[in-house]
């Protein structure tokens, strides 16, 4: 499933950009070590948490570690501002010497073999591109003396960070509500004496008003592979037919749903995801229930 693996990729760069949550010295070599975010090392607790079998985790907080220590996380905040790199960049070649170096790591973590002649850019592509990102290029200077200068693709970065944008506003929202959770019995002061109606069971009153907040894919189970699909080609239909097309089709799903259909949109026909763009300046806006609620809500 592409589009599964879209909004993971997505989901490592997330958290590549976010810096470290803090940094601790080695007493006995003088060394020091940053920690991952805790949107990292949240994740690997919760898998720990759910997951009995060890080969089913994710290692999250390893491979932030490992592209951390390439150097990756300052080079793409650099590309992110609009930055451009050459092959004989400084940053780049400490970067391709520190791979080279850690191949066996790079190759157990990261899942891709280091040749021994890597070349930096071949590199910064393919640690972007794990991301959900791509590299573009333009030539500069007379013919013969021109430099190629590297920059990040703009149509894959605008789609990454509407991802990310709305994974943040998820967790937020989810953070809200936890906190409203926790003040609400003081507030009503419900006397503990009565007695009610009837009792649900508690695993359903924990999870009744949460269903579908949580930003990371092992909670949230992702809609069948027919199902979206179809969503897919609803979708696709409506764009043909126009912005008012579009806006229906969206009206009917979910906020979860709209992400999933336009994800995989994104993974199997993205000229047409552009398109929509092009049409509907708003339409990442109206995947949001918030902006755009669902026929008959409220």
């Amino acid at each position: 499933d592409k589009g599964g693996r879209l909004i993971r990729a997505i989901a490592g760069l997330e958290a590549i950009l976010a810096p470290p949550e803090e940094s601790f010295t080695d007493p006995k070599t003088g060394q020091t070590y940053p920690t991952p975010p805790t949107i990292v090392t949240q994740k690997d607790r919760t898998e720990r948490d759910n997951l009995p079998l060890c080969i089913d985790w994710g290692n999250y907080s390893a491979r932030w570690l490992a592209r951390f220590n390439l150097g990756l996380h300052e080079i793409l905040l650099s590309l992110i501002r609009g930055d451009e790199v050459t092959a004989d960049d400084s940053t780049l070649l400490k970067m391709t010497a520190i791979a080279i170096h850690c191949a066996a790591h790079v190759k157990a973590i990261l899942g891709f073999t280091i040749p021994l002649d890597c070349k930096p850019i071949w590199l910064l592509g393919t640690l972007v591109e794990q991301l959900g990102l791509k590299l573009t290029f333009r030539k500069q200077g007379k013919r013969g003396q021109q430099v190629k200068l590297f920059s990040l693709s703009k149509e894959e970065l605008k789609f990454a960070q509407e991802v990310i944008a709305h994974r943040e506003t998820k967790r937020n929202q989810k953070e809200n509500r936890t906190c409203y959770a926790t003040q609400t019995p003081a507030v009503h002061s419900v006397n503990p004496n009565q007695q009610p109606v009837s009792a649900p069971p508690l695993d359903a009153i924990g999870n009744s008003h949460c269903q579908g907040e949580d930003t990371t894919e092992f909670e949230s189970p992702p809609t069948d592979r027919i199902t979206l699909l179809h969503c897919v080609e609803m979708l696709r239909s409506g764009i043909k037919q126009g912005v008012e097309a579009i806006k229906g089709i969206l009206k009917r799903w979910v906020e979860d749903l709209r992400w999933e259909t336009v994800l995989e949109l994104e993974a199997i026909a993205p000229d047409e995801l552009r398109l929509v763009e092009a049409q509907v300046p708003e339409f990442y806006e109206w995947l949001l229930e918030e902006v755009l609620p669902m026929e008959g809500a409220g």
